[in-house]
């Protein structure tokens, strides 16, 4: 079917790779994307006192591994709609190979801070997440005297 015949894709267009060869076949997402997605509002995010989050930890695989398990969590935190707790920079498996930075984050990848992403999905640091719900009230209590620890390791 052409794009235009499919209602999933009406107003999409296929992704653009940014190379010096034509290898726009590759882009296996839309840009723009359909008026289908841009109008999605999910049947599962329930009206909720408290936020929900859902809190990401890639295996130690390779990065293509790591790439398709946070796609596929970001999905699941649209759907759900959760607040996505990013890991701390850790080594990556090959990538730690670079003595210039052996840590990195998934947000060195992924463009969070673009449109397509905050209009979908919330996300925030681990750091964070421990800062805003560390506290006794918050839906992760921390005793006291390992606050300071247990922020220290969420910076990693």
């Amino acid at each position: 079917r052409k794009m235009s015949e499919t209602p999933a894709l009406v107003g999409a267009k296929r992704g653009h790779v940014a190379c010096d060869a034509d290898v726009d076949a590759l882009a296996y997402w839309n840009d723009p994307q359909g008026d289908r997605d841009n109008s999605f509002k999910s049947p599962f995010g329930l009206p909720s006192e408290k936020p929900k989050y859902l809190v990401f930890t890639p295996d130690k695989g390779g990065f293509n591994n790591v790439r398709m398990s946070f796609e596929i969590i970001f999905i699941l935190a649209a759907a759900l709609d959760r607040i996505l707790v990013l890991p701390p920079e850790q080594p990556m498996y090959l990538l730690r190979n670079d003595q210039s930075k052996k840590h990195r984050g998934l947000d060195h990848f992924f463009d969070m801070d673009g449109d397509d992403y905050k209009k979908r999905v919330k996300y925030m640091t681990m750091e964070q997440f421990i800062v805003t719900e560390g506290h006794p009230n918050g839906q992760f209590p921390v005793p006291p005297h390992m606050m300071r620890t247990l922020v220290g390791a969420s910076k990693v």
